[in-house]
């Protein structure tokens, strides 16, 4: 099976291309077109990076709140670790309570208490960020 060549972003070139250095993850004939893509390729750039072991990083991830009648984004701060499921695998591992709101109906007791014990004893959740290989 072949591969299809990599090419420019721009102009579809072949030839002489150059990797973005910080995240090796799109290509460019030239200069100029490198500077005129980035507006674009920014926000994707940290993303394409492979992450390293212990690295924090932030994703951007969908809230549904119970409360409210529209989901809205948020900013997620995670920590990659070596997944206790695929050896030699990296999840995005973040605190499951940081978005967790008590049911108001609840009040203070043992339910919200057990509630967010069983939010943390949760398996590992995946979240998945696609990056170009280096």
């Amino acid at each position: 099976m072949d591969v299809a060549p990599d090419r420019c972003k721009v102009c579809r070139a072949t030839e002489d291309l150059m990797q973005c250095s910080r995240c090796k993850g799109e290509h460019y004939c030239c200069r100029k077109h490198q500077v005129s893509d980035w507006k674009q390729h920014k926000p994707l750039c940290w993303q394409l990076k492979p992450p390293s072991l212990g690295e924090t990083v932030y994703i951007i991830g969908m809230l549904l709140p119970y409360d409210e009648e529209e989901p809205r984004l948020v900013k997620i701060r995670c920590e990659v670790k070596e997944s206790r499921y695929n050896p030699g695998g990296l999840v995005y591992s973040f605190d499951k309570l940081q978005f967790f709101v008590p049911d108001p109906g609840w009040g203070v007791s043992s339910r919200n208490r057990a509630a967010a014990g069983f939010i943390r004893a949760l398996p590992e959740w995946r979240i998945v960020v696609p990056w170009g290989a280096s």
